[in-house]
């Protein structure tokens, strides 16, 4: 997952995953290691100068 994460260019960029990948990466990217991701949950993250930042996190409509 750190391989990938390394490889994406600044800014925003959408991924379409399994809550275990999701978990993973904002376990990397913004040190979150505890949240509840049902099927559906948006996370929005934006990396910018090296740095990465969790912008949203929205649990599934309906």
């Amino acid at each position: 997952m750190q391989g990938w994460l390394d490889t994406l260019p600044a800014g925003e960029v959408v991924a379409f995953t399994h809550a275990g990948p999701l978990l993973a990466a904002l376990r990397l990217t913004v040190n979150l290691s505890a949240v509840a991701t049902p099927p559906g949950t948006v996370a929005t993250l934006r990396r910018e100068a090296g740095h990465w930042w969790l912008t949203a996190l929205r649990p599934p409509s309906g």
